[in-house]
């Protein structure tokens, strides 16, 4: 077949989807011609067949009820329905039915409570009453006694209808007396009462106390720390005024140090008013000086001669302190190296003669020897009186040294 040949008469239809129709909306099935497509794939120029079949919707929804709620005497109920198609539904509301009430209950009202009718619903437990308010006593006295200006009085009621008793209690009507029997009182004088009572003809005397003042105030000055202040006050009845002083107040003082103290001077601290600016000065005690603890610097003692330790102010001042250290031999042991070196002097003299004395003639004494014998003296003496930094004993010449010098001796005693 020429791939410019016509498409076939004959379709052979294949669906590629289809939309399915609802309630009120049309569906749609989309299809094409399987030949046309396979030709086209091996390169055929003519058009691929398709077509679109409309499918009709449903002329009117299906609906059914899935949803209800009943109505009561007073809150209305519903029906839901759902269309079994579609999604759409609608709501038919039921109406709530009203109570039926039945005849009513009557409550007669007596003289302390209400009455009437009562109705009650045939379908429910609601109720209402058309109320006939209670009658009240009806009273009848029974008995009675008039107060006077001194005494009280009373009267007794009996109700007719329930037989309830009341007494109702009447306060002494004192006395009435003419205006002219009264002189008032004022705010610094007592008044007076002289007349008759009207309604009794009792005689009264009295004296009528004095009100007082009834003061307001009516200027103020407040009071300072420089100056006193002053309540004005007048009374309401007789404008008399009162003045009443308001002490002075006391000074707020804050406290600012204007010349520090040191170890030797005294320093100064003044207190200022944060109202009226008032200042006086306050001396600061010097603090002295403070030793620190540890010296910083030591002069050590050696065994003749006496050392020192310094010590600085804690407060910074600069001062330094001295202490004396002491050598480190005291008197006795000073005493006893002097002996030790006069020994030693003697026997190096001592060795000195002997030797003068094994040679017949001195020009036979050989220099050498005289000058190891001086050495030998000078050089022990040197030993004993040096320092030793390690030692605080003194330091004797050596054992050995002695040996040498008194072994001469013992020759010559021999």
């Amino acid at each position: 077949m020429s791939l410019l040949t016509p498409a076939p008469d004959n379709h052979y239809w294949v669906d590629l989807g289809t939309t399915p129709a609802s309630c009120g909306v049309d569906g749609k099935k989309v299809r094409e011609c399987r030949i046309t497509q396979n030709l086209a794939d091996k390169g055929w120029e003519g058009t691929v067949h398709t077509e679109t079949v409309i499918i009709p919707a449903p002329t009117q929804h299906t609906y059914e009820l899935y949803d209800q709620v009943s109505a009561t005497h007073t809150v209305d109920g519903y029906k839901q329905w759902k269309c079994k198609t579609c999604s759409h539904s609608f709501k038919d509301i039921l109406k709530a039915e009203g109570h039926t009430f039945g005849e009513g209950v009557y409550k007669t009202p007596t003289c302390t409570e209400s009455g009437g009718y009562t109705y009650s619903c045939t379908g429910c437990s609601h109720q209402y009453t058309e109320a006939e308010s209670a009658k009240g006593h009806s009273f009848t006295v029974t008995e009675r006694l008039e107060p006077t200006c001194t005494e009280a009085g009373y009267e007794k009621r009996k109700c007719t209808v329930c037989g309830f008793e009341e007494t109702e209690s009447f306060e002494a009507l004192g006395h009435t007396y003419p205006d002219s029997a009264t002189t008032p009182p004022t705010c610094t004088e007592d008044g007076y009462l002289k007349g008759y009572c009207t309604r009794c003809g009792a005689e009264a005397d009295e004296i009528i106390e004095k009100t007082g003042h009834s003061y307001t105030v009516v200027e103020n000055v407040p009071a300072t720390c420089k100056a006193a202040g002053k309540t004005v006050s007048q009374c309401s009845v007789c404008q008399n005024k009162e003045e009443k002083a308001i002490p002075v107040l006391p000074h707020t003082y804050e406290s600012t140090v204007t010349k520090a103290a040191t170890c030797m001077e005294k320093g100064t601290m003044t207190y200022t008013c944060t109202a009226c600016a008032h200042s006086y000065e306050e001396e600061i005690t010097a603090e002295g000086h403070k030793r620190s603890e540890y010296p910083v610097k030591v002069t050590n003692a050696s065994l003749l001669k006496a050392g020192s330790r310094e010590f600085s102010c804690e407060n910074g001042c600069g001062t330094t302190f001295s202490e004396a250290i002491p050598p480190r031999l005291d008197r006795e042991e000073k005493i006893f190296i002097l002996a030790a070196a006069l020994l030693l002097i003697a026997a190096a003299i001592a060795a000195v003669v002997i030797i003068l004395i094994r040679r017949s003639r001195p020009e036979d004494l050989e220099p050498e020897e005289v000058e190891a014998a001086v050495a030998t003296i000078f050089g022990d003496l040197e030993e004993n009186t040096s320092d030793s930094p390690d030692d605080n004993v003194p330091v004797v010449a050596d054992t050995p040294k002695e040996e040498e010098a008194a072994a001469p001796a013992e020759e010559a005693a021999e």
